[in-house]
């Protein structure tokens, strides 16, 4: 796992732009943009959030921190942003989702537990989440009022891989 440390200048977080392992197998599906680590966490349960929008991410948050503090675990929120073919992979997400993960990363430091933020590229969201998401993690999501039915066919479609995705009311 190749792994760069770097801050972003409009960041209060450090940075780390890492290739996991499964990107070594299909380095043309997905390119990682930023994980925000500002401790070490590799051998501890996870609880995912994944990011759907800001205002359904901070509700799934509220419910991700009783589950991190009851079982002493840490909290990853995974975004992702499906990038058209014509577009290279490596290129810059669209201003919209950086200003969403900005703003949500922001946010960050008012939860009372450790958070990964976890930001990716790819052509597949399905088969991005399956290279990232830890299979025996609980996942959290909130379904958006931007896209409910776009969110609601993930939920189920990451149930059918066997993730026990917990919808959260918003």
């Amino acid at each position: 796992m190749s792994t760069e440390t770097k801050t972003l200048s409009d960041s209060p977080l450090e940075v780390q732009v890492y290739e996991p392992p499964c990107l070594r197998e299909h380095p043309q599906d997905m390119f990682p943009y930023i994980q925000s680590v500002p401790f070490q966490s590799k051998d501890r349960l996870k609880v995912a959030v994944l990011f759907t929008d800001c205002e359904a991410t901070c509700e799934a948050m509220k419910t991700a921190c009783a589950f991190a503090v009851r079982l002493n675990a840490i909290i990853e929120v995974v975004a992702t942003e499906v990038v058209p073919y014509p577009i290279p992979l490596d290129s810059p997400p669209s201003v919209f989702f950086r200003c969403l993960i900005r703003g949500f990363e922001a946010s960050l430091n008012e939860y009372p537990v450790k958070t990964e933020l976890q930001v990716f590229l790819c052509r597949d969201q399905v088969k991005a989440l399956n290279c990232i998401l830890r299979p025996n993690s609980p996942v959290l999501m909130v379904i958006g009022k931007s896209n409910p039915n776009q969110d609601e066919k993930l939920a189920r479609t990451l149930r059918h891989a066997g993730y026990d995705v917990i919808e959260v009311d918003s």
